[in-house]
């Protein structure tokens, strides 16, 4: 990961969700009914342009430390919101852009009697389809935030397992050195005794020494 490219990364998505928040607060609401298919085009363009700077982001937050990725995965979640809550409107407005499409044109008029239950159906559907549209994209909101949220109880619980295995191996090493002092405890206790005995033997056989010695000396003459 370089903290550059990620930087840039960051920066373009910013700029192009601002850019796509202004058209759709300002540019796409005041826009002409004919003209509104060419900005949502534009739009939507610019969100698909969104969506790879994103992935460009994912991408470097991938080799970044744990303990980083931890701290954006909200950021991340805030981005995510924020293009599926575009895409929703941008939605909306291409449903609006379609339904001026079936209008009819001037000269057209003569034959609208005859489709207008056929439009009325058309529209209905066309709603059900938005409707529907936004509670899959709300469902993919919860699913993002629960993803992150979850990717980040599991790197918690790689962390806490690393620091285990350490911990295990290091009282394992712990344990070995323990063994270790108990044998060279036992070996000096056993080399104490040896010297003890033979401390003793060797006094002893210094005093039948003396005792032979005094009993020639006082006794023999």
């Amino acid at each position: 990961m370089t903290s550059e490219r990620l930087e840039e990364h960051e920066e373009n998505l910013r700029s192009l969700l601002r850019d796509l928040q202004t058209q759709l607060t300002h540019t796409l609401p005041a826009t002409d009914e004919g003209e509104l298919k060419r900005g949502v085009c534009q739009a939507e363009r610019k969100l698909e342009r969104a969506e790879i700077e994103y992935s460009g982001l994912q991408s470097e937050l991938k080799s970044a430390p744990r303990h980083f990725q931890q701290e954006y995965s909200l950021t991340m979640a805030r981005y995510k919101n924020q293009m599926n809550s575009i895409k929703r409107q941008l939605t909306s407005y291409s449903s609006l852009s379609a339904r001026h499409d079936l209008l009819p044109k001037d000269g057209e008029l003569t034959n609208f009697g005859s489709v207008q239950s056929s439009y009325d159906q058309l529209l209905a559907n066309t709603d059900t389809l938005h409707r529907a549209s936004n509670s899959l994209a709300r469902a993919q909101e919860v699913s993002s935030e629960t993803d992150y949220i979850a990717v980040g109880i599991i790197d918690d619980l790689s962390d806490q397992r690393q620091t285990l295995i350490r911990t295990r191996n290091k009282l394992g090493g712990f344990d070995a050195q323990l063994d270790q002092s108990k044998r060279l405890m036992r070996k000096a206790a056993c080399e104490s005794a040896q010297t003890r005995f033979i401390l003793i033997a060797i006094i002893l056989l210094e005093l039948l020494i003396l005792g032979i010695v005094t009993w020639f000396k006082f006794f023999k003459h």
